[in-house]
């Protein structure tokens, strides 16, 4: 049987597990775990699954798949030995990348990275230093810096403190080479679309102040390499994260400012007589659907909330802004009916009429053409129904549908208006039902072959079943007995999650260890951006044994039977020590250029 190529590629991170606190009390301002990955690879492989079965209905995936047993247990070997190589899953829906680790810190050096976290005017307007070796040096900094002064940021500069650590840098590096990966995975690709499960989040930090959980912006960095490598002159983003995405929003006014004045000095120069040719300058739309009640806008700071209600189009300034704010709603219907609107229309007040409309106009206005056009999405599941509510007070959120929905909207935008290219990448997202359902219905929506009755598939009972099979929900350990029980059958597409698991979960291997006690009680700043119970709980350090650093531990994979036993959350796959260098960033320089190369 002749199977159509798969469209989506999806491309994972384990060094993201690497920012991971290194407290073991005040935990207070500890919010993002790497951990939480770990739910996003069960959406995602429930996604796969799932679209599989619609493909060869009827049929056990495990039997079909292109992806045989014997190749499972390669990669789980590759993983499992601390291979070099990048692994490569096939399978009939999509491809699966699993990038080999440790990422290499010194990727904060790439000139995409530069492009947007060393602009001019930022290292002027500072004390010199500029934030890529600010950020070096804190997260060097952060395992003493907790032991004498209880935070690992420094205090007295107003950053928000915690959540910084010297892992921190392999992850942000990792993060944001993924980033550039998935992009050049679109381009002259049978595989168009493609998803970056990462985090560190990145939306909220600006091109020199991180906020919100954020230290870089993967999703400007990611647009910024598209540019200088593959000449993609105008970019498309939405950003569906429950908060509004301030730091994109900034960057991308201090881009599209400079394009708009380069483009106005060549106007002047042209009309006195000089005559030069210039490249194209980049060109950038941000469209965002969030909630104006929440963070950053919480506290009602004028600046802030005024940031998130801009809507600024017709090259006012050279700016292309549309953000609208999220309403409440009874049920799904009428979020469908009554909010969410339709995206292949330009005028109404709904969701999609506005967002989509809005990044029409902008490429239409600025003569964009689809072989230099790039759609991105900022994926934040934390406007899901599923989250926390501790998350979502303010009762603004969407059905689990609208990932699935936006997904298939902004795919058919793309096969318009960008050849089909879209690149999404993971923002927020706390509770594990969020993550697993939001993840499974944005990964349907791209893939696209589940479209019948799709919000059956994300439904509770299903929910249940992934999450009871995967161990992300516990139950209660029967009784002993002598008597010998049998491992518990599961359906095909849900034995086909298992099988998915360890190569989708970035958090598939090492087993960390505490680190030292903290010797100063921190004193963690209010902050409006709170979770229930988001921090485990410390466990009693032993007084007879102390470990003397934060490095994982690991042991050998006895067997590719480690596959099940990792993905129901039995017995972790431990991998090689990695190297314990993390290279500075180098001292403060020129940004690169804006010029594609």
């Amino acid at each position: 049987m002749d199977l159509p190529e798969p469209k989506l590629s999806i491309h994972v991170q384990p060094s993201c597990s690497e920012h991971r606190y290194i407290r073991d009390k005040d935990l207070s301002t500890i919010v993002e775990k790497p951990e939480r990955l770990r739910a996003l690879a069960v959406g995602i492989a429930a996604g796969v699954a799932l679209n599989e079965t619609a493909i060869l209905p009827g049929v056990s995936t495990s039997s079909n798949s292109v992806i045989s047993q014997d190749e499972l247990a390669i990669a789980i070997e590759k993983m499992s030995l601390q291979s070099s190589e990048d692994i490569a899953l096939p399978t009939t829906v999509a491809k699966i990348i699993r990038y080999a680790r440790p990422a290499d810190a010194s990727f904060l050096n790439n000139p995409a990275v530069r492009m947007v976290h060393a602009l001019e005017e930022d290292i002027e307007s500072s004390s010199g230093e500029e934030y890529l070796s600010q950020l070096s040096r804190w997260a060097l900094e952060s395992e003493s810096r907790i032991k004498t002064e209880g935070s690992e940021i420094p205090k007295g500069e107003g950053l928000s403190q915690g959540d910084l650590y010297r892992e921190t840098l392999h992850a942000i590096a990792g993060a944001l080479e993924t980033t550039c990966k998935a992009v050049d995975s679109v381009i002259g690709s049978t595989s168009p679309r493609s998803f970056a499960a990462i985090r560190p989040p990145g939306h909220h930090c600006g091109s020199d102040e991180p906020a919100g959980f954020c230290w870089v912006n993967n999703i400007l960095v990611g647009i910024a390499h598209a540019y200088r490598l593959h000449g993609i002159t105008r970019a498309v983003i939405f950003d569906i994260d429950l908060h509004h995405g301030n730091g994109t929003q900034s960057i991308t006014w201090k881009l599209n400012a400079e394009t708009h004045r380069k483009r106005l000095e060549a106007e002047a120069r042209f009309a006195a007589g000089i005559s030069e040719a210039q490249p194209e300058g980049l060109q950038i739309y941000y469209g965002s659907l969030h909630d104006i009640l929440s963070y950053p806008c919480e506290d009602g700071d004028p600046t802030l909330t005024a940031a998130a209600s801009v809507s600024l189009h017709g090259n006012a300034h050279g700016q292309h802004i549309e953000n609208v704010h999220l309403q409440e709603w009874k049920d799904e219907d009428e979020f469908f009916n009554r909010l969410y609107g339709n995206s292949s229309e330009s005028e109404g007040e709904g969701y999609a009429t506005r967002l989509f409309g809005r990044a029409k106009d902008f490429l239409k206005g600025t003569g964009a053409i689809p072989e230099k056009t790039m759609v991105f999405v900022s994926c934040g599941f934390d406007a899901g129904e599923n989250e926390y509510e501790s998350m979502s007070r303010h009762n603004r959120r969407v059905p689990t549908t609208f990932y699935h929905r936006f997904a298939c909207d902004a795919r058919e935008f793309a096969e318009v208006y960008a050849k089909g290219r879209v690149v999404g990448v993971l923002e927020g997202g706390y509770s594990d039902r969020a993550l697993v359902s939001g993840g499974m219905a944005w990964i349907n929506g791209m893939i696209g072959l589940r479209t019948q009755n799709a919000r059956d598939l994300w439904k509770i009972p299903n929910l249940e079943k992934i999450e009871l099979a995967t161990g992300l929900k516990k139950t209660r350990k029967p009784r002993s007995s002598t008597s010998k029980t049998s491992a518990p059958s599961h359906e095909p597409w849900i034995s086909r999650v298992l099988d998915l698991l360890p190569t989708l979960d970035g958090t598939f291997g090492p087993t960390h260890l505490p680190a030292p006690r903290t010797k100063k009680k921190a004193e963690p700043l209010p902050s409006t951006r709170t979770l229930r119970d988001r921090a485990p709980k410390a466990q009693p350090e032993s007084k007879a044994e102390k470990p003397a650093s934060t490095k994982a531990k690991y042991a050998p994979v006895s067997s590719a039977k480690s596959l099940r036993a990792e993905a129901t959350g039995i017995a972790p796959t431990p991998e090689s020590p990695e190297d314990d260098f993390v290279p500075p960033v180098p001292p403060p320089g020129r940004r690169a250029l804006l010029e594609p190369r």
